[in-house]
C-alpha cells in the first residue's frame, strides 16, 4: 500500500490544487498534536483518550489517502476499545513511523514533487 493516495485526495479535493495544499495544511497541522495525545495517553494507559484519538487520526487520515496510517490507527482504536493496553503500545511505532512518512510524502504533494 502506498504512503498516500494521490488519486483519494485528488478526488476529495475535486482536483483543485489550492483547496489540495490547503487540505494537506490543515490535516498536517492537525495530526502532529493529535500523534502527541496518542503517545500520552498510551504513556498513561488511558485507553478512552486512545481510542478516541486514533479514532480522529483513522478519519483524518483517511480523508487526505493516508490508507495504511489510517488502518493503523483503526487497528489502536480497535484495540483499545478492547482494553488491549500492551497491544496498542506496540503498535504506537508503527503509527509515528508511518505518519513521519505521511508527513514527508505529503510535503512533496503539497510542494507540487509529489
Amino acid at each position: 500500500m502506498e504512503t498516500v493516495n494521490l488519486e483519494h485526495i485528488k478526488k476529495t479535493t475535486l482536483g483543485d490544487d489550492e483547496f489540495m495544499a490547503e487540505l494537506i495544511d490543515i490535516y498536517l497541522g492537525d495530526a502532529a498534536p493529535q500523534i502527541e495525545l496518542l503517545r500520552a495517553a498510551v504513556a498513561q494507559a488511558d485507553i478512552a483518550t486512545a481510542s478516541s484519538v486514533a479514532h480522529r487520526l483513522k478519519g483524518s487520515s483517511g480523508n487526505v489517502g493516508a490508507e495504511s496510517l489510517s488502518a493503523l490507527c483503526g487497528q489502536i482504536e480497535r484495540a483499545s476499545r478492547q482494553s488491549r493496553v500492551h497491544e496498542v503500545s506496540l503498535m504506537l511505532p508503527r503509527v509515528e513511523e508511518e505518519f513521519s512518512r505521511v508527513q514527508a510524502c505529503l510535503g512533496r504533494i503539497r510542494n507540487g514533487s509529489g
